[in-house]
């Protein structure tokens, strides 16, 4: 990849895309890495949830909501006299999306959160076994992943299977749409369960389990190289950005870690959002991915190795709207009261489970309700629960990390009630550091860039050490030694409860 010329014109920035499960975020990067802050804006969409388990997107909801952002970034840019020389996002994964002949979607867009694939997940895993796929593919047979959807689409609605000519992410979709090329980036090709880690190619293996071919599936980009050239519609409407660069959206949790400076295995990313997630990156061969975890290629030589709950910030709002409490009161009380003090035990899947044990048909319980139990008992027992999930996570996750290492936390859960980074260093015993920075991922979209057009990846560069920057820290949490004893007691019996209702 050519680096940026010395002589570059200094107008020149890129345009990144945030695309999240609730939205998407537009932001403009200086080639030196700095934010440019009054550029930019969000817009918002709704998962659709269904009964059955069902969370879906609605592909041409979002890919208006880019044409908009787009549209609306390039008058700020103008009136600004600044250039758009480079494009780069981060999107939610996996997603799947079926296009017909025509490229037009005859599916919603399939999120991870969708669980209705249990069963299909369940036949894969007796047809194909688990550990080899596993270690294959760095990704369990779940409903999460795209083999368990598909066989799932494929017996739920053959008439609708049938039309589908090409199958995709939203990602993938977006670049389809503009450039008019079906590709995807390693590291989202990575995140779909259906590529093998090793050889960088769709799984034959699993394609041919699930009937489909490699022709219905995108490009995996494997150099990491940009593209160019706008389809015909979007050159004459988008004139300023016809010859600038684009970048293949990377998996949103890629784009955070490099967005905490948390680039090496003794740094650890946290993030508590709607969902939540422990990781680190990783240069080294994982021959052997411990049970319990995923690996997600990044690029042909780093690894984005830790775990993924599907509990976090979803689980609050829903604690917050179905009991009736004001977040002023979370943020008054919580901090005072003292651990596991409830006499509950909770279980935290409203959304499933995915790490570290992967069980499709794992739901919410609580245990030990009285009559004098409180709402505010039930959301501590709640966080807490929440809390020993990513405690199982990291436990498996420390024999892959360096030595003295640091949890750096971010995540709009852990921005909106900072308590929540306390419960987290007094369950794991562990120092926690908080970036309270809503632009963590845009951030690591332009840091990933710079990375590729500055110096190919090296990342001993001045652009990454401007974000391992420890002053962006903006507060260190100390473990409570009492604490931390008080929650193991309370984490045995967590682990007893979910042994008794999700192990049977």
């Amino acid at each position: 990849m050519t680096p940026i010329s010395p002589t570059a014109d200094t107008r020149d920035n890129i345009l990144v895309l945030d695309l999240g499960t609730s939205g998407l975020r537009t932001s403009i990067y200086d080639l030196q890495g700095h934010r440019i802050e009054h550029l930019g804006n969000r817009y918002h969409w709704t998962l659709n949830t269904t009964s059955d388990g069902g969370a879906e997107l609605d592909p041409d909801t979002i890919f208006d909501a880019v044409v908009q952002g787009i549209d609306e970034i390039l008058v700020q840019c103008k009136s600004s006299d600044l250039k758009i020389a480079h494009i780069a996002s981060c999107v939610l994964c996996p997603t799947l999306i079926g296009l017909d002949d025509n490229n037009k979607p005859v599916t919603p867009a399939y999120t991870w959160a969708d669980v209705r694939a249990a069963g299909a997940a369940a036949e894969l895993r007796s047809i194909l076994g688990t550990e080899e796929v596993f270690q294959r593919t760095g990704c369990v047979l779940h409903a999460a992943y795209l083999p368990a959807k598909l066989r799932w689409l494929f017996a739920s609605n053959p008439s609708q299977f049938s039309k589908v000519s090409k199958w995709c992410g939203i990602g993938d979709y977006i670049t389809l749409r503009i450039y008019g090329r079906l590709m995807c980036s390693l590291s989202v090709a990575s995140w779909t369960g259906l590529m093998d880690r090793h050889s960088k190619i769709w799984d034959a293996e699993l394609r041919s389990t699930i009937g489909v071919s490699e022709k219905q599936l995108p490009e995996i980009n494997g150099d990491g190289d940009p593209i160019q050239g706008l389809t015909d519609e979007w050159s004459d409407r988008w004139s300023q950005i016809q010859n600038a660069t684009w970048f293949h959206p990377i998996g949103d949790g890629v784009a955070n870690n490099i967005g905490s400076g948390c680039l090496q295995s003794n740094r650890v990313a946290l993030m508590m959002a709607t969902s939540g997630a422990v990781r680190i990156v990783t240069d080294k061969a994982i021959e052997k991915i411990p049970k319990g975890l995923w690996a997600y290629c990044i690029d042909q030589q780093s690894t984005l190795l830790g775990g993924a709950l599907s509990s976090g910030g979803n689980v609050i709002d829903w604690l917050l709207k179905s009991f009736d409490i004001e977040s002023n009161r979370i943020a008054a009380e919580m901090p005072g009261r003292i651990p596991d003090s409830h006499g509950l035990t909770m279980l935290p899947f409203l959304a499933g489970e995915r790490n570290p044990n992967w069980a499709d048909h794992a739901r919410g319980a609580i245990v030990g309700l009285a009559l004098n139990t409180t709402p505010l008992d039930i959301f501590q027992a709640s966080v807490e629960a929440i809390a020993y999930e990513y405690a199982a996570i990291y436990d498996i996750l420390k024999e892959s990390l360096g030595r003295d290492p640091e949890i750096v936390a971010s995540g709009g859960a852990i921005s909106h009630f900072p308590f929540l980074a306390q419960l987290m260093a007094d369950v794991l015993g562990q120092k926690v550091s908080v970036i309270d920075d809503s632009e963590i991922s845009s951030r690591g979209v332009a840091v990933f860039t710079l990375l590729a057009l500055n110096s190919g990846g090296k990342r001993g560069s001045v652009t990454l050490r401007l974000y391992e920057d420890p002053a962006r820290i903006t507060r260190t949490y100390e473990p409570d030694t009492n604490n931390y004893k008080l929650y193991q007691i309370g984490k045995q019996r967590h682990r007893a409860l979910y042994s008794k209702l999700i192990d049977a």
